[in-house]
């Protein structure tokens, strides 16, 4: 079973506000200038989409993204992995997903995912979670990047991420965490996974969010038999990961 973030995930929180008060945002870059925006890109198969060119975008970045503890204290030693690559999905009119490259202007884009090991007597994976922050040269194009998420979710009941892969029951929803952004699109449904078989099944949240020229993208999955309340966990750990998010990229802005 998922065990409740609710308490560890707001305890961070807390923490995160007293150092952000004491220090004036001292231990936090500060984004800089922004460029002129240029055009999205579809890419090839298998382009993997350039790597970000902004060395002080990518600090900060670094160090805005949250550490597996911040998740939970299940994720403290999870494995992770880290991925900068100036690329992001949209759907097509076949609701197949497409990627994409950044606009030419595009500062940086780097994620970082935690998973937690196979448990005893469950599915094949544990829970999963991650976040990714793209520093965009404008606010139109941080814009394009929310409203790919967007259509995704209020034009697709069922997504094709691949041939094995799809996505269905997808639904939008509110997260209070995002509650202070410029924009935001959160949503929830089912991941379907046909390399294995049988199926594996996850329940997954997302959301895209838009703070000015950031761009935050934070999910969690966790198998369809992690409890009965794994949706409402997933959802309380996306949403308290939004607003931490939120407090250290409005930090760096100052």
């Amino acid at each position: 079973m998922v065990r409740s973030a609710g308490a560890g995930v707001r305890a961070v929180l807390a923490a995160v506000a007293v150092s952000l008060a004491a220090t004036g945002c001292a231990g936090l870059g500060r984004a800089g200038m922004v460029f002129e925006a240029g055009g999205f890109r579809e890419l090839d198969p298998g382009e993997p989409g350039a790597v970000s060119p902004d060395e002080a975008a990518k600090t900060l970045i670094r160090q805005v993204l949250p550490r597996g503890d911040e998740w939970g204290p299940q994720f403290a030693a999870a494995a992770h992995d880290e991925l900068d690559a100036m690329r992001t999905d949209r759907v097509d009119d076949d609701c197949e997903t497409v990627p994409v490259g950044m606009p030419q202007d595009t500062r940086a884009v780097i994620g970082r995912r935690f998973a937690l090991p196979p448990l005893p007597g469950g599915s094949l994976y544990g829970m999963s979670a991650g976040a990714t922050i793209s520093v965009h040269g404008s606010e139109s194009a941080a814009r394009a990047e929310v409203a790919f998420a967007a259509d995704s979710a209020e034009r697709c009941g069922v997504l094709y991420v691949d041939s094995e892969t799809r996505i269905e029951g997808v639904e939008r929803i509110t997260l209070p965490g995002a509650a202070e952004y410029d924009e935001v699109s959160a949503e929830h449904g089912i991941r379907t996974d046909g390399t294995y078989s049988p199926r594996e099944m996850y329940s997954y949240v997302s959301a895209v969010a838009r703070t000015g020229e950031f761009v935050v993208t934070v999910f969690a999955d966790a198998p369809r038999d992690a409890g009965a309340q794994v949706g409402d966990e997933l959802r309380a750990r996306v949403s308290d990961m939004l607003e931490l998010l939120l407090s250290r990229l409005l930090c760096s802005r100052i």
